[in-house]
């Protein structure tokens, strides 16, 4: 198994700003579950958040992060809503429950949930969903902060995670290409090529309400 180790709060590995990009490595496109979350993906977050021997708690209904786990020795266990978990962990992958004109109570006692599966010092990383029309903007991420926030979880990063293969060269990038190389729009609109991760942290010395 590869060696690797743990970084404190304060000292993820990732850049020290308030966005960081995950890139996809190259090559043919990286497995992904059905939540869309990479197996390279995962590898990292695991990386940065756990150490090994970790237990990480796997909301995304897919195989990616068992997958990572046992690349990186940590323990994974899969769970649904109705699970209850005896063991506090010390990373929680998973999905925002989010949509258009959702309760922001309703979502903060969700978020809620999942800090009381953590470990004091442990890592909740949330996939936020995009707009339900891939037309409309919506922003999500400012409600994620504030459900977690609202849930005790102190907000950490984004992660912007890049989920198509990036191209060596790109056609629209040459200029002797680029007038004759149409650009990649669905209904008047670039393609989504990323998904947003927020991570959240509970603080150590914080008990649950």
């Amino acid at each position: 198994m590869p060696q690797t180790h743990a970084l404190s709060a304060s000292d993820t590995g990732l850049a020290p700003v308030p966005v960081a990009v995950l890139l996809p490595p190259v090559g043919p496109e990286p497995l992904r579950s059905p939540a869309g979350l990479s197996v390279h993906t995962a590898c990292r977050l695991l990386t940065v958040y756990t150490s090994p021997g970790d237990l990480v708690l796997d909301a995304t209904a897919g195989s990616s992060v068992a997958a990572a786990a046992e690349w990186l020795d940590r323990q994974a266990s899969s769970v649904t809503d109705g699970d209850q978990r005896a063991e506090p962990v010390r990373l929680v992958i998973a999905r925002l429950p989010l949509h258009d004109g959702v309760d922001l109570g309703a979502l903060a006692e969700w978020m809620r949930r999942c800090r009381t599966c953590l470990r004091p010092g442990g890592f909740l990383v949330a996939e936020v969903p995009a707009a339900d029309e891939p037309a409309r903007y919506a922003d999500r991420i400012t409600t994620a902060v504030a459900g977690g926030r609202a849930a005790g979880l102190s907000y950490r990063q984004r992660l912007i995670d890049v989920r198509s293969p990036l191209p060596e060269h790109h056609p629209r990038a040459a200029p002797d290409t680029s007038p004759a190389t149409a650009t990649r729009l669905a209904g008047g609109r670039h393609v989504r090529a990323h998904a947003d991760l927020v991570v959240f942290a509970r603080q150590n010395g914080t008990p649950d309400a």
